[in-house]
């Protein structure tokens, strides 16, 4: 019994001691409220006029940097594009060479298929078999090069269009923010020049 009547003595303590700092706490920041000096109308419009240059001032400078990645996606769908073109050259190349000397290859065997030894011709044609297919492998990997390119040029001209309706949209921003931002500026200017003249 004692120690409940404790208990509620030290809960009834803390509640109490919590009230009053609550209570402090809320009157030091009432204080600090008045403590605020109030600003004249004048110096309030001023006030509200610098702030609104400065939002548009804020507002071009976002824009600035969304141009910036718009440009910057333009430039790697351009890169991505010359690189597509890059490895669809080097693999056109790389299969007229192997074309051509696959021919060359070819030529003599040819002859040896046509020889009037059995043993010969058979051979041969064993060998232009594999020569074949050793080069239709070779074919296909150009191919596949080829196809790499392709969609590397694909998706360059999509990032290339995107970034160009991103940079449209965002320049369309900028210079509507900076109509404002000029209005803004000539509102400031002039409510400046009708203080000084009030004085």
């Amino acid at each position: 019994m004692k120690t409940i009547k404790f208990t509620l003595l030290v809960l009834l303590f803390s509640l109490l001691t919590t009230m009053v700092f609550a209570q402090n706490d809320s009157l030091s920041a009432i204080k600090k409220v008045e403590e605020v000096p109030q600003l004249s109308k004048e110096e309030a419009k001023l006030q509200k006029l610098e702030l609104k240059v400065q939002k548009y001032k804020d507002k071009i400078a976002i824009v600035d940097k969304a141009i910036f990645k718009a440009d910057s996606l333009m430039k790697a769908g351009e890169k991505m594009q010359e690189e597509g073109e890059s490895e669809i050259d080097v693999a056109d190349k790389a299969g007229a060479s192997q074309m051509k000397s696959h021919k060359t290859d070819l030529k003599p065997l040819n002859k040896k298929a046509k020889s009037k030894d059995k043993g010969e011709a058979k051979s041969a044609a064993a060998e232009i078999k594999q020569k074949n297919k050793e080069h239709n492998t070779k074919i296909k990997e150009f191919q596949k090069q080829i196809k790499v390119g392709d969609k590397k040029i694909v998706k360059g001209k999509a990032l290339v269009s995107k970034g160009k309706e991103k940079l449209k949209a965002q320049e369309a921003k900028k210079k509507e923010n900076q109509k404002l931002l000029e209005i803004a500026e000539e509102d400031l200017e002039g409510y400046k020049v009708e203080l000084e003249n009030k004085e």
